[in-house]
Order: structure tokens, then sequence, then C-alpha cells
């Protein structure tokens, strides 16, 4: 899918009237590798794409799923059972190369191919107004909803919630290994740490995610305050019903696609919080929720005996850099640990305790994360059942 990257450049508005996928991403690609805090694009990229024309643009069909943006201006870069719902978190991706030219509401498979940068998941494009320069909102990363302002990493070393841009109706791709051997611990050389999650793994498979809108679902009135819904993990088809406020990211509840004898629509009261802004190394905070309703059409709650809790604990230990299949991103690690007990404050045997870490990103979101297998007691445990990471 399509994702949004800053780069200084001299000419945007020639850039954005100019832009073949392939070398769009491969201009991104260097700069996101570059070693460099501070990057402009290389002479040989603006000659590059000053040089191309639209009419050179490969179709949707042939052209690699290739994600990546210049930005319009010139700014420093610096669960079956339910499964963690953390790992639905990355929500960058979402705007892509663009170009005045595009057609509103035309079909696309990425932001890319949209004048707005954002292809929603009716697979057409967003229309985009036009602003000084012919510009619209997708040659920066996608506004948020009710905002027309575009997220500019600072590399402040804090993620902000204006840092955090996702609304329903935009998709992103991830690419998920399973049973994955990793270093959670990073490399630490002086006082930087570095993760590597590149891969390629054995057992990697690529998934494109929806971000929802709550309206015309069957379960939205159970959740008048949901802001979108995502699905949970790399496989089956949960949904998370999420709340995106001022100042935290929470769950509301876990639902099936649709409605029927063997749904799910299961509560959680209060709803946790699985980030809270601005989110920054040393917070930390805990959440703890009662899970009630339906689960695959059998009820849950006290009358049935079948009511339980679920408890997040979750802290934020280290900054650093992450590499995954997209490229390099400045992170903070976020450590979070699931316990669920029973009425009777027991463990529950099909729903075993997890942690998980997640690395997020300014303006990306969560760009990687790893959940733990069942049992596990290790915060930074050695094998993920499932390895998240965000793609091209």
């Amino acid at each position: 899918m399509s994702t949004t990257f800053f780069a200084n450049d001299r000419s945007p508005s020639a850039i954005a009237r100019a832009i073949d996928l392939a070398a769009c991403a491969a201009i991104v690609r260097r700069a996101l590798v570059s070693p460099t805090p501070h990057a402009r694009a290389s002479d040989e990229d603006e000659r590059a794409l000053s040089a191309l024309s639209l009419r050179d643009v490969a179709s949707p069909v042939t052209s690699p799923r290739i994600s990546a943006s210049l930005s319009s201006r010139t700014v420093d870069r610096p669960m079956r059972t339910v499964l963690f719902p953390l790992l639905a978190l990355s929500l960058a991706a979402l705007a892509g190369c663009s170009s005045e030219t595009s057609l509103e509401g035309a079909s696309c498979r990425t932001g890319a191919e949209c004048a707005s940068g954002v292809c929603l998941a009716s697979g057409t494009c967003e229309p985009a107004p036009l602003t000084d320069g012919g510009l619209g909102p997708g040659d920066g990363a996608p506004p948020l909803s009710g905002d027309s302002g575009a997220c500019v990493p600072n590399a402040d070393g804090r993620i902000d919630r204006a840092e955090f841009p996702v609304r329903a109706g935009l998709r992103a791709t991830y690419t998920y290994g399973t049973n994955v051997a990793i270093d959670l611990a990073g490399i630490t050389t002086g006082t930087e740490t570095r993760w590597n999650f590149k891969g390629p793994f054995t057992s990697d498979t690529t998934r494109v995610v929806d971000v929802q809108a709550p309206a015309g679902k069957w379960w939205a009135a159970a959740f008048p305050s949901a802001s979108y819904a995502l699905t949970l993990g790399a496989s089956g088809d949960l949904l998370g019903v999420f709340t995106l406020g001022a100042t935290e990211l929470a769950l509301a509840g876990v639902v099936s696609p649709s409605d029927g004898a063997t749904k799910t629509q299961l509560a959680y009261d209060p709803a946790p919080a699985f980030l809270r802004f601005p989110l920054r190394v040393g917070d930390s905070w805990t959440s703890t929720s009662t899970v009630t309703g339906t689960a695959q059409g059998l009820a849950i709650g006290p009358l049935t005996g079948t009511q339980y809790t679920e408890t997040y604990a979750t802290t934020v230990d280290a900054a650093g850099t992450v590499e995954v299949p997209f490229g390099t991103f400045k992170v903070v690690r976020v450590l979070t640990s699931l316990t669920r007990r029973n009425q009777a404050g027991l463990p529950i045997a099909t729903l075993p305790d997890r942690k998980t870490v997640a690395f997020v990103a300014e303006c990306f979101g969560t760009v990687a994360s790893a959940t733990s297998a069942g049992g596990e007691t290790r915060a930074l445990f050695t094998t993920a059942s499932e390895l998240q990471r965000l793609a091209p």
C-alpha cells in the first residue's frame, strides 16, 4: 500500500507533477536508510524525477506494490482467541506518490494512483481539493479526521496525538511472519539502539488492512463512540473496534465481520488504553477491563460464569531505530503484558497470557510489533508467534 515520507526538495511543485512510481519508491527508500539525520533529495534524484512523464507510469496491474511519497514541503527528516489487538495498530502507509492530474473518484489500489494520495477501502480515490501550487493533501501525510493539516515528523523523541494520523477509510499493507526467532533487545552502540525485522522470513505473508468506518456496520449501535475498526492479526477475520481520542487510543470491543448465530460481539468496560499521548520513554500505565458479550454465538457474562477480565500493563521503555520491509524509522519501544482472568480470578487455559512489543514512529504509527506465544513470561521474548511489519 502507500505511505508518506518527508524529504527536503528545492522544487516540490515540479516533483509532485511528474512522479513515476518506481523512481519515487527508489528515492524514498534511499532516504529512509540514509545514515544522516537530516537528508535532502539528491541532485540525481531531482533530475530523475523532473525527467519523468506521467504517461510512463505503469498500470496498477503491472506496477510493483510501491508505496512512498515526497512531501510538498521542505522539512527536516531528521483472537480463534482474540489476538493482541496492538498488532493491528500500524497506521502508516496511508498516502502515496501523487500527481495533480490523477482523477478523484477513479479506481485505485494504492494512494500512489490518487491526487489526494489516499486510496479508500472502496477502491476509489479520495477527492483532493487543490491548494496553493495545485497540490493536494496527498503531498504530505494524510490529515487527521477533521484536520486540514499534514503530519510532519519532528524527531523530538515523543509522539503527540497530531503525529498519529489515522481515520476510517484508509488502508495499508503489512508483512506477517509466524514463529519467528527475533532479537527484541536490539543492538546498542553508544547511545543508539537498532532493531532489524526486515526479513524476509520463510513464513512471511502479506495482507492489506482496511481502516473501516463504523457507519453502516451491524455492530455500530453497540459502539457509538467508535472511531474505526481494524482486522486483528494475520489470521482470522475478527475486528478490533477502537476509539481514538485526544489523549489515547482505546479498544472498545471485538466483533465479527457479520451478524448471525455465530457472531462475536465483545465489549470492554472500561475500554483499555493501548496508546496514550504524548507517547514517550518513561511512560507506563495499566488498564483493566471486564469483557462481556457474545463469542462465536456463545454468551460471555456473569450469568453463564464466563465473564472475564483483561489487564494491559504497558511501558514505553526505549527509543532507537528499527528496520522493516518498508524502510528504517526512528521509534519508541512499547512493552505490553496482557493477563486474562476468569470470574474466580484464575488463569484461563483457552485464553493464555501474552506479551507484545511494538515499535511506534512519528506520523507512521506502529511500524513493527511482535506477539509472544501464550504463557510467555519474558518481556523481551526471543520467538514471536506473530511478527507484523510495515511493508511496501
